[in-house]
């Protein structure tokens, strides 16, 4: 029961990482951590903590978070054939 568990957990990690590593390359943006408003923002309102970086407008941020999530897709998915 514990390994369907794990499996099903890793199995959602590859989905989700993977849907965001194909919204961020065809939109050319990411969701990417605002600290605008401090750390400890209203967590109620997605966008006080949470918005799209755009690929145009800070490439830096745009190219870090596609490796992130890049890191993530194959940690998960290398995870999920152990």
């Amino acid at each position: 029961m514990l390994i369907l568990l794990q499996t099903l957990l890793f199995l959602i990690g590859v989905l989700f990482t993977g849907f965001l590593l194909i919204e961020g390359w065809f939109t050319q943006a990411v969701w990417a951590k605002d600290c605008s408003q401090g750390l400890l923002a209203n967590i109620s309102r997605v966008d006080s903590w949470l918005s799209k970086t755009h690929k145009d407008k800070d490439p830096d941020w745009y190219w870090s978070f596609m490796g992130f999530y890049g890191f993530l897709f194959l940690l998960f998915l290398v995870l999920l054939t152990l």
